[in-house]
């Protein structure tokens, strides 16, 4: 299985990246201190609840495959779909994104399920061995 996750994982990585080089450009703009924060604590807040509705998704089960939670994070088809739109909006839609308030946007979505994804893959037995949900292979 580490065929498939960790080709997935270096995937997720590479958009982080890309997300936080997005993110710095779209700060590196702006002199006001409260914009940058918050914009940093929206991608938190929604990082925070990427992770926490995913794995709301597994807590009432009593058995899981083993790589059922990192599979649903790093592979997830809403996840490649909110990341490919982020990605079309900071390429081509800058006419679009005039707003203040609205240039975060990629930045922001591409962060939290990249970085959703890995947190997810990553912390998948943690939330396994709390939930005392049993791995089966």
């Amino acid at each position: 299985m580490g065929l498939i996750l960790l080709p997935l994982l270096i995937l997720w990585l590479g958009v982080g990246i890309y997300a936080i080089r997005i993110g710095y450009q779209v700060l590196a703009g702006t002199s006001q201190l409260s914009y940058t924060l918050s914009v940093c604590a929206i991608a938190m807040l929604a990082l925070l609840l990427y992770l926490y509705f995913g794995f709301a998704q597994f807590k009432e089960n009593k058995a899981l495959w083993a790589f059922e939670i990192p599979m649903f994070f790093a592979a997830n088809k809403l996840a490649f779909g909110v990341m490919i739109l982020g990605l079309l909006l900071h390429w081509f839609g800058q006419g679009v994104l005039t707003f203040a308030y609205l240039k975060p946007l990629p930045f922001i979505m591409i962060f939290t399920v990249s970085f959703g994804a890995m947190a997810g893959v990553i912390l998948s037995d943690t939330f396994m061995a709390k939930f005392e949900i049993q791995k089966t292979h």
